[in-house]
């Protein structure tokens, strides 16, 4: 099938990785193509082939001016929806790792259930699943996937509305070690009091980024990861100062 009938699929295919396609497009080996990878169906009232594993081969041979050249595509004739493609997508092996990110977003699609309970619980706090860094924005989706499977997200729940409640939504506050440190102290002691952990995790020094930090210290010294010395931290500081209700190391 000639190049130029193809189109890149808009909702499953990742971003264009810019030094790849570069590199792609300085040493372009036509020998070297491949089998590209695509569905046939209407999308957004176009119907057309859409490119769901090759898109950075493509857009090489578009800029080499090469839409005339035949490439072998394999369309999966039984792929007729955005959610089946999405399926598909995470299925298939390509050129290079699927980011944790993209392979959230195409479980989100495929209607993965883990993937869609993460999703409907950022919500609840307004917040997404990104692979970028910003407010409101979560990058550990491998993590979140994790603590959502300890109890169909009650946990999940409880450790996002502490850290709302504590620090806000500033990037710093959802870094991974953080969220899987005190989710592991919410799921083992349920009867851990969320204003008082609140409390506690709102007056920490430096706030997320020193706790962040201190648990990375920590963990040179005690060779164990980040998660779990940040574990270590939370717990501690919980305990402090308290006579009562005090919580065991884990």
């Amino acid at each position: 099938m000639r190049a130029d009938k193809l189109r890149v699929h808009p909702k499953v295919q990742r971003d264009l990785v810019p030094s790849r396609l570069k590199k792609l497009v300085r040493f372009m080996d036509l020998d070297a193509i491949g089998c590209m990878h695509a569905v046939e169906y209407s999308i957004n009232g176009h119907h057309g082939v859409w490119v769901i594993d090759g898109q950075h081969r493509l857009a090489a041979l578009m800029q080499h001016g090469f839409g005339e050249w035949e490439v072998d595509v394999k369309i999966y004739i039984d792929v007729d929806s955005d959610e089946r493609a999405a399926d598909l997508f995470l299925k298939l092996d390509d050129y290079s790792p699927v980011t944790t990110y993209d392979k959230f977003v195409n479980e989100v699609r495929a209607g993965n259930e883990d993937a869609c309970g993460v999703q409907t619980t950022l919500r609840r706090f307004g917040l997404q699943a990104s692979r970028g860094v910003g407010d409101g924005k979560l990058r550990c989706v491998v993590i979140l996937k994790r603590v959502w499977r300890m109890n169909a997200g009650e946990t999940l729940g409880r450790t996002l509305l502490v850290i709302t409640s504590a620090w806000g939504t500033p990037s710093a506050a959802f870094d991974g070690a953080i969220i899987d440190g005190l989710a592991t102290v919410l799921f083992v002691y349920p009867e851990v009091d969320n204003r008082r952990m609140i409390k506690k995790l709102a007056k920490y020094p430096g706030g997320p980024v020193n706790l962040v930090g201190h648990a990375r210290g920590l963990m040179e010294h005690k060779r164990s990861s980040v998660a779990k010395c940040a574990t270590d931290i939370i717990i501690n500081m919980f305990n402090k100062g308290a006579k009562n209700d005090r919580l065991e190391t884990l």
